[in-house]
């Protein structure tokens, strides 16, 4: 059934007062990763049970944005009456993934890097050997271990030195 629901208060962050422009001007407090990524899922045009379902990852993720459980145990946690089905939760999570910021939801460093760099232009120099260290070789870069790094990918001086930037560069 589609009806069930988070009720208003029970979600971590969740906020509706719906009347921000008319309140007080007061120092801008940054909002919580959670409250970010609950007000783009309020602007985001998908079914109730995407948005239940989305809430849910939302409210597993871990403070950098990591959703370090397995979607098989965050599935064994919904009620069974729910049938929610494992690959409908891995399409709510791609659903997120789209938030920003980019990478949000990958399970470890290397795929938030790779989601960040599979966003940015193709023809962004040094893309593919930015992309080829941070699926395969994110250890060698970690332990500037840089002629490993080189002969492994196939790369001289100049392309480490400009992967290495651009993977810097991402958040």
């Amino acid at each position: 059934s589609d009806s069930w629901s988070l009720e208003d208060g029970q979600g971590p962050g969740w906020r509706d007062d719906g009347d921000d422009e008319h309140a007080p001007q007061q120092p801008a407090v940054p909002p919580s990763l959670q409250d970010h990524l609950l007000t783009q899922l309020n602007l985001t045009h998908v079914s109730q049970r995407d948005k239940q379902l989305i809430t849910v990852l939302i409210a597993n993720l871990d403070e950098d944005g990591y959703l370090t459980q397995p979607l098989e145990e965050l599935l064994a946690m919904l009620p069974p009456e729910l049938e929610v089905e494992l690959e409908e939760l891995g399409a709510a999570r791609k659903l997120l993934q789209n938030f920003d910021p980019t990478g949000i939801s990958a399970r470890n460093l290397a795929e938030c890097l790779s989601l960040q760099l599979n966003a940015l232009p193709a023809d962004t120099p040094f893309l593919v050997e930015a992309k080829v260290i941070a699926q395969q070789y994110l250890d060698l870069l970690g332990a500037r271990d840089f002629a490993k790094l080189k002969r492994v990918v196939g790369i001289g001086d100049d392309e480490l030195r400009g992967a290495q930037k651009l993977i810097t560069s991402l958040n």
